[in-house]
């Protein structure tokens, strides 16, 4: 029986439907696809593949200007399931902040994106960038420090809303 189709109607004329499933876990190979940067370059910027609950899931450092790690955020999906996005998840104990402190140089100008992939990208192309980890985090008091000596702040506004 086809969906959609009465038992006894004839579903010869319709395309055969096809299920995806999307695979549990994240792996660094398949981020590095998906975003089209190498798994070398992913790991000099930190991002190692670990298990989390006996998934595949990568673990990505929150450094500050220090090189202290101070948080750590994990990615456990590529994409979002449904309506909700659970593809991250935080390490006990950690509290967000601007991600790439560690890279942040100082020049005439940043880039704000949000999220780690985004600075990724940014970074193999030697820009200089900090990401919000999820939008609308930004929070004046913990960030508006680290950018105040910038003459020019360009922030990225995702077509998504945060969706």
């Amino acid at each position: 029986m086809t969906a959609g189709v009465a038992p006894n109607e004839d579903a010869s004329h319709l395309p055969e439907a096809r299920a995806t499933v999307q695979p549990l876990g994240c792996t660094l190979r398949a981020y590095s696809a998906a975003k089209a940067l190498p798994e070398a370059q992913l790991r000099r910027f930190g991002v190692r593949e670990v298990s989390r609950h006996g998934l595949p899931a990568l673990r990505i450092p929150y450094l500050d200007s220090t090189d202290q790690e101070c948080a750590v955020r994990f990615r456990v999906a590529l994409a979002k399931s449904g309506s909700s996005d659970d593809r991250f998840s935080w390490k006990s104990g950690s509290k967000p902040f601007l991600y790439g402190l560690w890279r942040l140089r100082h020049e005439a100008s940043v880039i704000v994106v949000e999220g780690e992939s985004d600075c990724h990208t940014l970074w193999f192309y030697d820009i200089n960038a900090v990401g919000l980890p999820g939008s609308g985090m930004w929070r004046e008091a913990r960030d508006a420090a680290a950018l105040a000596d910038f003459e020019l702040i360009y922030v990225l506004v995702e077509p998504d809303a945060g969706r």
